[in-house]
C-alpha cells in the first residue's frame, strides 16, 4: 500500500510500539475506544486484544475499506468503523458513551484534531496519541519553558498532559523526517459532564491568541491595547502583574484571567 501524502500517512510498522501505546492507555473492561486512521491495522489488532468492549475506527482513505470490512467480520461484536474525515465527525453522533481515544495521528491534522476534541472533552475520558515530537513537547510544556505556548494552555485547561516516550523514524513506513512522541491526556475531574465547555474554550482561545501574539512583551502592553479598563490591582488575587510575559502565566492563571476580563472578551 503506497502512503498517500495528502493524508499525511506514515504507517506504523513496529509492533512493539503499538503494544506500548495500548499498554500505557490504561484500558479497562467495558471501555469504548475510538481509533483514528487505522491504516494497515497494526494498532487496531492490538486494541482488539485489549480489555476494551468496543473499538470504533475512523478512516478517510477508501483503499482500506475492504481490509476493515474483513477485520470487522472476524470481530463483529467488538469492531465497527466509519469511512469519514475525523475532523468532520462529532463524537456525540457516534455514541453517547464516554470514550478513550487511542491513535497514531497523521502529522498534518494532529493539532487540529486535538483542539477539536477539547470541545468534546465531556465525552472523552482520555487521549493517547502519537504526534510529531515538537508538537508533543509544546502540549506538555510548563510555564517559563521555550516550548510553552498557546496550545499548552488550551489542552492543559481540560486535560492532565504527560509525554510517555519518543519513537524513532525507523518505526514507520515511509520513514518521516521527524521524531514522534506518544502523549497521554487524562481528563480533569471538573470537566466531566460540564456545561458550556464550548464557550469556555472559545474565550480561552481568544485570550491566549492575543497574549501569545505578543509573548516577548510584558503583558502591560496587551492590557493597554485590548483591555484598558482593567488595572493591575484587579489581578492581584490571581498573582498576575503587568510586568509578566505570556509564557510566565500558568494555565490556571489564564483560566482565572478569562473570568476576570469576561466583559472585555467580546472586543477581540
Amino acid at each position: 500500500m503506497i502512503p498517500n501524502k495528502r493524508f499525511g500517512q506514515h504507517f506504523l510498522k513496529d509492533e512493539n510500539i503499538a503494544h506500548q501505546i495500548v499498554s500505557i492507555s490504561n484500558i479497562k473492561p467495558g471501555a469504548l475506544v475510538l481509533e483514528i486512521g487505522p491504516g494497515l491495522g497494526i494498532l487496531t489488532h492490538k486494541l482488539l486484544k485489549s480489555a476494551a468492549d468496543e473499538i470504533i475506527s475512523i478512516e478517510i482513505d477508501r483503499r482500506f475499506e475492504s481490509k476493515l470490512q474483513a477485520l470487522q467480520q472476524k470481530n463483529k461484536d467488538k469492531l465497527s468503523f466509519y469511512m469519514q474525515d475525523a475532523l468532520k465527525i462529532n463524537i456525540a453522533d457516534i455514541t453517547n458513551k464516554d470514550i478513550m481515544i487511542i491513535a497514531n495521528l497523521p502529522y498534518n491534522i494532529g493539532t487540529a484534531l486535538l483542539l477539536k476534541w477539547m470541545n468534546e472533552c465531556s465525552q472523552i475520558k482520555s487521549i493517547t496519541v502519537m504526534l510529531q515530537k515538537e508538537v508533543a513537547d509544546r502540549i506538555v510544556a510548563k510555564p517559563h519553558s521555550k516550548s510553552y505556548g498557546r496550545i499548552s494552555v488550551l489542552i492543559q485547561n481540560f486535560y492532565h498532559a504527560c509525554k510517555k516516550f519518543d519513537v524513532s523514524p525507523s518505526a514507520f513506513h515511509p520513514i518521516p523526517q521527524v521524531i514522534s512522541s506518544v502523549i497521554y491526556l487524562s481528563r480533569k475531574e471538573d470537566m466531566i459532564q460540564k456545561e458550556s465547555i464550548s464557550k469556555e474554550f472559545e474565550d480561552l482561545k481568544k485570550i491566549t491568541a492575543v497574549f501569545f501574539m505578543h509573548r516577548r512583551k510584558k503583558i502591560k502592553h496587551v492590557f493597554k491595547k485590548y483591555f484598558s479598563s482593567v488595572v493591575e490591582e484587579d489581578l492581584q488575587d490571581i498573582e498576575i502583574n503587568f510586568n509578566m510575559r505570556a509564557e510566565e502565566i500558568t494555565q490556571i492563571q489564564y483560566k482565572a484571567l478569562v473570568q476576570r476580563i469576561q466583559n472585555n472578551i467580546n472586543v477581540l
